[in-house]
């Protein structure tokens, strides 16, 4: 919103509506009115520098520019210098166990709500930050403000009991409530469909406090938005509404309309202050010009533990007695100015540096040689014997001094680069910093620059990450006691209804964000670094991180070996993975090695749960172990060998034994044959001859006659 608001004095007063404003109302205008008073001092000279920032010049009614004078915008330089080098990116959360312990819940409650975070955390966010920064660097102040807006879904008209229609409640009429924190309590006739929480910027002209030493003191803040007649009626009600007068002309709305074809109150808005009262913990919604002054008010709408919905601001300067911060350029202005001056001096005499002179009116021919340039050619001259008796082209030229202007000139240059020096020396802001630096210089002393230009911008640099991170504090806060479930379910990707476990695990984690103390024992909110690193720092902080985690990973396995030496010492082995887990925890990149690592302590501590195996061998004792038992194997085996050639032996001689047996048997068999066929034959023959003994006695018998007793 740009522009400049009536002062209230010459706003409409409630005089003109025929009563005066509620005695609470006129005490809250009072504090407003205070509030604006001490700091006009301040706003007059932000205005001051924002037409030296804009460069923006005096101009007639005709539109000409009256203010010709060169200027040197240092301000503009400085500023846009230190922007990239305070804050140069969104910061990115960072949710974690404040004591990086071992806490399951804390560690699923940690990852719900930053990612909760970073899915709330937009480009709008970052656009924010960025105008606070501008803010902080010119006028020493940068203020944010934040909203959390419920989206309900529309429902079907509905008629009350007087038989009127009510009105549906839609996305636009809540986006036009500007100045509202919480539309109000989920009723049946509605429902949230999506939450979001919303960063405003607040100008310098348009937030304030209670008159006050220090922050500590601050009990009261307010900023001021300007609605027009339709955003009034629809944030405040018809009656309130419409009865508040339009005190505010935007400064772009034409100043006269001779015709009075403009339609002037189309542009004109009505001033709504906003008042957070901390004792109360109520926020109050006032306009000075209107009859009652009060618009409304609502107990804590946010209910943060802090109650501000505004983080403490950056602030630049300030003393210990007020806080009221001075701008820095207040604190080379005169420098500024000089150099300012002496631009405008160098550009005067740059435009009369050029080569001029006078001669003798008499000589044309020196006018030709100057006017026409003649190449080659010669220009005749009168009463050539008048010339040469004056001296020629010397003695009739009379040339402009002009090495006094350049010598004046490198006098003025020399000036302004001293004043600009002692201007970066007031500042802090080094060439290092400006990307300048001399051949000249050594490394050494542009490191010296760069390290004394790094401690002069830190505690800018500081101020806005803290900024930062007390805005993503809020935000989160707001998001833990106003946002429901499913609206943390959807933001943080978490399948709730996957599996009863997980169900069971996230309904408790939920209910750790929702316990206000729980969650801030437990659980701490930052920011990463906002300024923008380049690679190497970032490739440096990775190799940082596998240095000491290799380093880390040696150690264990060196306590492992002595360990095993010495049992007594195994107990350490849990100290050692804790320290392993909290070093890991210190860095970004060990963050999401962590529960794999503590899954690996667990198996680890399992494994030295079951029974110790036993102590190494020593290779001594197990070689000659095995030498005696390859002894033993071989005693064994040459006994078995003896054994088995005595059996063999044995069974030999058994073989033939029975062999001598079975053949004496034979042979005893044998004999016994012989004797018998001995005998038999024997027998045969005796039987024959007692045949034939026999057949010849018979014969004989027979056969007496025949000689010799024989039977032919």
């Amino acid at each position: 919103m740009t522009g400049d608001a009536l002062p209230i004095d010459q706003a409409e007063t409630a005089d003109d509506y025929g009563k005066g404003p509620s005695n609470e109302a006129r005490r809250w205008i009072s504090e407003y009115e205070l509030g604006e008073k001490s700091q006009k001092k301040y706003r007059d000279r932000c205005k001051v520098i924002t037409k030296r920032y804009r460069d923006e010049r005096a101009d007639d009614p005709n539109g000409a520019n009256i203010d010709v004078g060169r200027r040197f915008n240092i301000l503009w330089s400085n500023i846009e210098t230190l922007k990239p080098a305070t804050y140069a990116k969104p910061p990115k959360p960072q949710v974690e166990r404040r004591w990086k312990d071992s806490d399951p819940m804390g560690r699923v409650a940690s990852q719900v709500l930053e990612r909760a975070l970073a899915y709330s955390i937009d480009e709008r966010t970052h656009q924010v930050l960025k105008a606070c920064r501008d803010d902080y660097l010119l006028y020493a102040r940068g203020v944010p403000w934040l909203r959390y807006v419920p989206h309900w879904r529309s429902q079907p008209p509905m008629k009350d009991a007087a038989g009127d229609v009510g009105l549906q409640v839609t996305n636009d009429e809540q986006q036009s409530a500007a100045t509202e924190q919480v539309e109000g309590e989920q009723s049946p006739q509605k429902e949230v469909v999506f939450e979001e929480v919303i960063e405003d910027h607040v100008k310098y002209e348009d937030w304030g406090t209670n008159d006050a030493r220090d922050w500590s003191e601050v009990y009261m803040v307010y900023r001021k938005t300007y609605l027009t007649r339709d955003e009034m009626v629809s944030r405040f009600g018809k009656e309130i509404g419409e009865a508040v007068p339009l005190d505010y002309t935007p400064s772009l709305m034409p100043k006269e309309d001779p015709n009075g074809a403009l339609n002037r109150d189309m542009w004109k808005k009505a001033t709504v202050v906003e008042i957070w009262n901390k004792p109360t913990r109520e926020a109050i919604w006032i306009n000075p010009g209107y009859s009652d002054g009060l618009l409304d008010k609502k107990p804590d709408p946010l209910g943060l533990k802090d109650f501000f919905p505004c983080p403490r601001p950056a602030f630049g300067t300030l003393t210990t007695g007020t806080m009221i911060p001075v701008p820095d350029y207040a604190q080379y202005q005169d420098q500024a100015q000089e150099l300012d001056d002496l631009t405008a001096r160098i550009a005067r005499l740059v435009d009369v540096c050029r080569v001029m002179g006078l001669y003798d009116g008499t000589q044309t021919g020196i006018a030709r040689l100057m006017q026409e340039g003649a190449e080659n050619q010669l220009i005749p001259i009168d009463a050539w014997a008048t010339f040469t008796k004056v001296g020629g082209i010397q003695g009739t030229v009379d040339w402009f001094p002009l090495e006094m202007v350049v010598a004046a000139l490198a006098q003025l240059y020399a000036s302004r680069k001293a004043v600009k020096d002692d201007l970066y020396e007031i500042t802090g802001i080094a060439d290092i910093v400006r990307g300048n630096s001399s051949p000249s210089e050594t490394a050494t002393a542009q490191q010296i620059k760069g390290q004394f230009a790094t401690l002069r911008l830190r505690d800018k640099q500081e101020e806005m990450s803290r900024l930062a991170r007390d805005m993503i504090a809020i935000k989160a806060e707001i998001i833990s006691e106003k946002f429901r479930p499913e609206t943390l379910a959807l933001m943080s990707g978490v399948e709730i209804n996957s599996d009863p476990q997980t169900k069971q695990m996230f309904q408790e984690a939920v209910a750790l964000l929702r316990n206000d103390a729980m969650r801030n024992f437990r659980i701490d909110v930052e920011t990463d670094s906002t300024i923008a690193l380049d690679e190497s720092a970032s490739k440096q902080q990775a190799a940082e991180f596998l240095g000491v985690f290799g380093e880390m990973l040696t150690k264990v396995v060196e306590f492992t070996q002595v360990a095993a030496a010495a049992p007594v010492l195994a107990p350490l082995g849990d100290v050692i993975g804790q320290a392993m887990l909290f070093t890991m925890r210190q860095y970004k990149a060990g963050r999401g090695l962590e529960s794999a690592m503590e899954g690996a302590i667990d198996k680890m501590k399992q494994i030295a749960a079951q029974p110790a195996p036993p102590p190494p061998p020593d290779p001594a004792a197990e070689k000659a172990k095995a030498e005696t038992q390859v002894m033993q194997q071989k005693a064994a085996m040459d006994q078995q060998q003896g054994q088995q050639k005595l059996a063999f032996q044995q069974a030999e001689g058994q073989q033939k034994l029975q062999q001598t047996e079975a053949e004496g048997q034979i042979k005893i068999a044998m004999s016994q044959a012989e004797l018998q066929q001995r005998q038999r034959e024997a027998w045969i023959d005796q039987q024959m001859k007692l045949q034939a003994a026999a057949t010849e006695a018979q014969a004989r018998a027979m056969n007496p006659a025949a000689p010799n007793g024989r039977v032919n």
